[in-house]
């Protein structure tokens, strides 16, 4: 009997670390996006270019300044390598409890965002990004493969996200693409999850563009991509440009006149095509997150 008490003692044990373990990894419940967020358009909004740095922007078609203080607003890439620094910015975010109304992403943080938004879990998500590993998102330099690096992107999306759509996801993501044909920048918020990853996952020197409703799209460039305005009309504040690529100076004046905040993630220094370096992207951009975090909680309102 001693012996079978013992035994029943250590097998609770046991069990009671298992579970600990297993809660330990599930994604908290975040409050939910703001009530009066914009419907979301049957049709990809297209998105205007930048304005020329002479011409001042007029502030007062705006919301007022404050209308959502107590979650962000994301905007999140391009990057490819680099863009897996988006795995530790919406990390320490999540372990530092800030609600997220909206995210706009473009390439690899947009599939890293899908990710998140999608699986249960931070190790599911992890599990959903090791799917798409170096030999699914960039061409082979040397050798030849039997299957084509789009066909394996393709059917691993397929596998992850399944018919799944944009328009379920809560906060709602944005990714501009840019039209093959048209040359045209369109804000995807609806469709289908796996078809407008996998256009935001080509890019110039990359894959090849992906299909959407028959039309030809890729990612966008980095001068006509970033979707300011759009979420300053749409969302309200507080907004974070997350800056993971150089930026282009002509932004500098809008930033300014629309008060978008910045966060700079060092990770510039790292080659975009070099798989190898994507663990090194995640570490910087937990830690500049990390760094930030005075910054985020001000905007919130917060302390700790």
């Amino acid at each position: 009997m001693k012996k079978h008490a013992e035994f029943s003692a250590i097998l609770t044990m046991v069990s009671i670390f298992f579970l600990s373990a297993c809660a330990s990894t599930k994604k908290k419940e975040l409050p939910t996006p703001y009530e009066s967020h914009t419907p979301i358009s049957s049709t990809p909004l297209v998105l205007a270019p930048i304005p020329p740095v002479s011409v001042p922007l007029e502030n007062d078609i705006y919301p007022e300044k404050v209308p959502n203080p107590d979650q962000v607003v994301l905007i999140l890439g391009p990057g490819m390598v680099q863009g897996y620094s988006c795995v530790g910015i919406l990390k320490a975010l999540h372990e530092m409890k800030v609600p997220i109304r909206s995210i706009y992403a473009s390439e690899v943080c947009a599939w890293v965002s899908a990710a998140y938004l999608t699986q249960p879990t931070l190790n599911r998500m992890d599990w959903a990004l090791m799917q798409v590993g170096e030999d699914s998102l960039f061409k082979a330099k040397t050798g030849l493969r039997i299957e084509s690096v789009e066909n394996r992107l393709e059917q691993k999306l397929k596998s992850i996200f399944g018919e799944r759509q944009l328009e379920e996801l809560n906060p709602p993501l944005s990714i501009p693409l840019k039209d093959k044909e048209s040359g045209e920048i369109h804000l995807f918020q609806k469709g289908k999850i796996r078809e407008v990853i996998r256009a935001a996952l080509s890019t110039p020197n990359g894959l090849s563009p992906g299909k959407i409703d028959g039309r030809l799209y890729s990612s966008a460039s980095l001068d006509s991509a970033y979707p300011f305005q759009t979420a300053r009309k749409t969302e309200g504040y507080p907004i974070f440009l997350f800056e993971i690529e150089k930026m282009n100076p002509a932004f500098q004046p809008e930033l300014i006149s629309l008060g978008i905040d910045r966060v700079s993630v060092p990770v510039r220094h790292l080659p975009n095509h070099d798989y190898k370096k994507r663990n090194e992207a995640i570490y910087l951009g937990k830690k500049a997150t990390q760094e930030a975090k005075a910054q985020i909680f001000e905007r919130l309102g917060r302390t700790e």
